[in-house]
């Protein structure tokens, strides 16, 4: 990214800092707190019974609309708020995780990160989820008290794990079209209701989840390069589409990769693949980016960690060639490109990952 446009960004940033700052403030000289309710954005955790990672933030609450049959109009209002979010800095917060409490403070986006070894050991759980309370106490101007229980992955009874991308892997999404008008159109204008899984995902995902023996609880890990901002939608398409339940780990609106640096999915999964050393994965994308690509480096940098890597063909004839180039130069690493997830169960099958029929 060019010096100049990272100065620009980083000058809006802290503009838009000032702003929402000089703002919060004089509604809160003025008495119209109350009027401006705060919200915890809370996202899904993840970690081992010794270490957790978090990441929430602290919004001004917009009153956002649950999927329904919600018209353009209002679904383009929702679009709108989710992207106009007033975040909330400097504000304080205490997470209690079983009988471990953490003070943590936001950053100027509003958001707040735990990484953190546990003092006191969680108990096992066959589930493998735990409830957590954020408690938001106080912000730069008024002391509030603002909950919000959460959750917390912590795998157990697992063979494996599967870490997924999900625009144009799991939701069509159209990434692939001309200028993404497509993927711009869906984002803007569709709810979690309108929008479309591709078929047979929920069959795949769910078979990975259970495993060989249909006893494991495989855990799930969704790593997307969408914002935050459309965290709720995204959470509220999985459930409805009857997807495994897992972590939700997207990126901060605004911020682009620092060319040769790694990027946001690099990231992610190594951090997954670092917080469960002794746990195998597999890691399922679509050739309409690069998937690919990132796949096979990590599997480069962690021998023996990743069982198989699959990909979803976009049927991009030029991407597919591409992928198809990979995987010739990588036959030490099983990567399957395959354009229907029927076929996907089928090869998973044949590995013996999941159970036949």
């Amino acid at each position: 990214m060019a010096s100049w446009r990272r100065r620009l960004l980083y000058g809006i940033r802290a503009i838009s800092y000032l702003v929402d700052l000089v703002r919060f403030r004089f509604s809160a000289t003025l008495g119209l707190g109350p009027h401006t309710p705060l919200v915890i954005a809370d996202y899904k955790g993840f970690g081992n019974p010794e270490y957790v990672s978090i990441t929430g933030r602290v919004l001004q609450n917009k009153f956002i609309r649950k999927a329904e049959e919600d018209s353009t109009w209002q679904n383009f209002i929702n679009t709108a708020k989710r992207f106009n979010s007033n975040e909330i800095t400097d504000a304080q917060l205490v997470i209690h995780i079983g009988d471990n409490a953490f003070e943590l403070t936001t950053d100027d986006e509003g958001y707040y990160h735990l990484e953190s070894r546990l003092p006191v050991r969680l108990p096992a759980d066959s589930t493998g989820w735990y409830n957590y309370e954020v408690h938001l106490t106080r912000t730069p101007w008024q002391e509030v008290d603002v909950r919000v229980s959460s959750e917390l992955l912590i795998p157990s009874q697992a063979s494996f794990g599967i870490i997924s991308d999900l625009d144009d892997t799991v939701i069509q999404t159209g990434v692939t079209s001309l200028l993404k008008l497509q993927m711009l159109y869906l984002t803007i204008l569709k709810n979690a209701r309108k929008r479309r899984a591709f078929r047979d995902v929920d069959i795949f995902f769910n078979a990975l989840q259970k495993g060989p023996s249909k006893n494991d609880n495989n855990p799930f890990f969704y790593v997307s390069n969408s914002p935050w901002n459309i965290y709720d939608l995204l959470e509220e398409f999985l459930h409805l589409n009857q997807l495994p339940k897992g972590p939700v780990l997207l990126r901060d609106f605004g911020i682009i990769d620092r060319k040769g640096k790694p990027g946001h999915k690099y990231r992610q999964i190594t951090h997954i693949l670092e917080s469960y050393p002794t746990l195998p994965f597999l890691l399922v994308g679509d050739s309409g980016e690069k998937d690919a690509e990132i796949y096979l480096s990590i599997a480069r940098a962690y021998p023996k960690r990743i069982k198989a890597i699959f990909i979803h063909d976009v049927q991009n004839h030029r991407k597919a060639l591409r992928i198809s180039r990979l995987i010739k130069r990588e036959q030490h690493i099983p990567v399957f490109l395959f354009q229907r997830y029927s076929e996907a169960l089928h090869l998973a099958e044949m590995m013996g990952i999941v159970a036949r029929g």
